[in-house]
């Protein structure tokens, strides 16, 4: 009842990585699996037939006509453009990292066309995003006047008229757009220069004609008016960032060392190779990712140890291989005489398993128990219950493990009776899988290190090249000395068995301490709160090979990057302006409440005291009645008699 449309659908779904997909189809009575992704493919596909009913049904390795049906694969290719000269390749047919903020989408442009682009400045875009600003701006000092506002009807001005941090706020930030900009050229270094002016209540309007016209003539000079700009005075020094604790200012650099990257060169000439009749195992780790890469070298004619230039391509290759993490359980299991014998399948029922002994001893309900971790090491904990054995298959078994694994993995049973599991993308992985088995059921161990297992990785960031003497060399693609690699050979043969390191870049911002991580070079902060720094968090590349000075880097802020620090000042939530002010508030508040509590508490120390006195003179008073009355009798005794 299957057709060969399900075998379709099911090598497309086998093939969905996330966005990346497979098209496969009919065409011309052959089987054709697309790429639906373009640019370089690694995209390979091998059928295998599994046919326990002993039809024979072979689909072989790569292509094999199979009862009609041809397989085939084409390679994708990537997108080749000269632009203005320059040679471009890509994997994808929009280009938006060549021309700065253009974006070329070549996908209905035919090959070998030449296409002439005129491109010009957005300038209505860029007045849109300028009016924003100062209306913006406005919108707030706006809000802030009316506070400030007397309303002569009601008698009233606003809630916080008499707030003299809110004067404060405005204060700054009106400061901040009338003032002239540091380090700026004297005829464009303030926002009026350009056309932007307040009226007599603060508020900003823009000129359009003045605007425009700076624009045409120095779009430059009115973008530095706005945006932070770091500039060197030398090309091996290039400004890369800053934060809201760098001061602008023009800075003086000293490079007392020079990055480095970690590098080897080897010991022994190789023009002709490790040697005919020698071989020799190279194993590259680097220590900084602990990627391994082992590397089987032949001095025989023509093979890969046979030449400098053969060993050079060999290590290279090893290098840039991405594989793909691959457990395999260390016990292959087999089937039982009476089910046909041979080793288990996939679809091979559990009561038919040879688990040993005289009978399998699975039961109904028995329970195959599985823990392990992702590819980013996530847990996973769960169980499969074999309802009933004589029904129940491995396929379900391996159809659990994939779905507790959320379909990140494939597990399957090898030709050898053993079963894998396979991470369904390439690169480091912390994929692990453990299995507890009911009866005498037995997967045995499920790792990378057992016949057929791979630890997955990345391509390593290592190059091996040769130097001018055809000795090898081998070099980390980074800089410093949070990169290096260690190298072991089997038989010494290359003669770079060793640890090796590289060294961060040091030097001086301004005269002040900077800390090196590479090739970049941060300013530090002050090392405590009674002392301060310009240059704190001013990250530069140097890519200079000589220490010593370096000219000088510029850093220049305009009105919108001091507006944004002033804004982080005023509203940061732990040392803002508004913080302090309310923490300040919340601190009489709470005093006040405190004094009313003491008052609350000294007011009832003074009520039962009063009470205790009232007591008191109740009962003396008591006391007296009874004496007053005591004597009357007496009195009256003392008249009777």
């Amino acid at each position: 009842t299957r057709t060969v449309a399900d075998l379709l659908s099911a090598i497309e779904t086998a093939f969905i990585d996330g966005s990346n997909t497979v098209t496969a189809s009919i065409v011309n009575g052959q089987i054709v699996i697309t790429d639906d992704t373009t640019g370089d493919s690694q995209l390979s596909v091998s059928l295998v037939a599994n046919n326990e009913g002993g039809a024979d049904l072979d689909f072989g390795d790569v292509s094999v006509t199979t009862e009609g049906y041809a397989m085939q694969t084409t390679a994708g290719q990537d997108a080749k453009v000269t632009i203005d000269g320059v040679a471009v390749t890509r994997s994808k047919n929009s280009i938006d990292d060549v021309i700065s903020g253009v974006t070329l989408d070549i996908a209905r442009v035919e090959a070998d066309s030449t296409v002439n682009i005129t491109i010009s400045r957005d300038t209505d875009s860029i007045k849109g995003k300028v009016s924003e600003f100062t209306s913006a701006y406005n919108e707030i000092i706006e809000n802030i006047n009316q506070q400030f506002a007397f309303d002569e009807e009601t008698g009233k001005a606003g809630v916080l008229s008499g707030e003299s941090t809110l004067r404060t706020i405005k204060s700054i930030i009106q400061n901040r757009i009338t003032n002239s900009i540091p380090l700026l050229p004297a005829d464009a270094n303030a926002l009026s220069l350009i056309g932007i002016t307040s009226d007599k209540d603060g508020k900003l309007s823009v000129k359009d004609s003045t605007f425009l016209s700076e624009i045409g003539s120095d779009f430059y000079a009115v973008k530095r008016i706005f945006v932070a700009e770091g500039t060197t005075t030398n090309n091996e020094i290039s400004y890369v960032s800053h934060t809201k604790d760098t001061v602008a200012g023009n800075y003086a650099v000293t490079i007392n060392t020079v990055a480095t990257q970690a590098s080897e060169t080897g010991s022994i000439v190789l023009t002709n190779g490790i040697g005919a009749g020698l071989t020799d195992t190279l194993t590259i780790t680097d220590t900084s990712t602990t990627r391994v890469a082992t590397i089987n070298l032949d001095g025989d004619a023509t093979k890969n140890g046979s030449s400098i230039d053969n060993i050079v391509n060999a290590i290279n290759s090893e290098l840039a291989t991405e594989r793909t993490q691959t457990l395999v359980g260390s016990v292959a299991n087999s089937k039982t005489t009476g089910a046909g014998g041979g080793l288990i399948t996939a679809s091979t029922v559990f009561n038919t398993i040879d688990t040993g002994g005289d009978a399998n001893d699975l039961t109904d309900d028995d329970i195959i128990s599985f823990t392990g971790t992702t590819r980013t090491g996530q847990a996973i904990s769960d169980s499969y219950t074999i309802s009933d054995v004589s029904t129940g298959t491995v396929q379900n078994f391996l159809s659990a493990i994939e779905s507790s694994f959320e379909n990140t993995v494939s597990a399957t049973i090898n030709a050898s009776g053993n079963i894998v599991l396979t991470d369904a993308t390439s690169g480091d992985s912390q994929l692990s899988l453990t299995i507890t088995e009911p009866g005498s059921l037995d997967f045995g161990t499920v790792l990378t290190s057992n016949t057929g297992g791979v630890t997955g990785r990345y391509a390593m960031e290592i190059t091996a090249s040769k130097d001018g003497s055809d000795n090898l060399v081998i070099t980390h693609d980074n800089y410093g000395s949070g990169y290096g690699f260690t190298t072991v050979e089997a038989n010494d043969l290359l003669g770079t068995e060793g640890t090796y390191t590289g060294v961060d870049v040091a030097g001086t911002i301004n005269g002040e301490a900077a800390t090196g991580t590479g090739q970049v070079l941060v300013g530090d902060a002050p090392p405590d709160t009674s002392s301060s720094t310009s240059v704190e968090d001013l990250t530069l590349k140097v890519t200079s090979t000589t220490t010593g000075a370096k000219g000088n880097v510029k850093l220049t802020m305009g009105v919108g990057e001091l507006m944004f620090n002033d804004v982080d000042s005023i509203t940061d939530q732990f040392d803002g302006l508004l913080t302090i002010r309310m923490d300040g508030l919340q601190d009489i508040i709470d005093n006040m409440q405190e004094s009313i509590e003491a008052s609350e508490n000294r007011l009832a120390m003074e009520t039962l005291k009063l009470n205790k006195t009232f007591v008191a003179l109740e009962l003396n008073l008591s006391k007296l009645q009874s004496v007053s009355s005591f004597m009357a009798q007496q009195l009256g005794q003392i008249a009777k008699n």
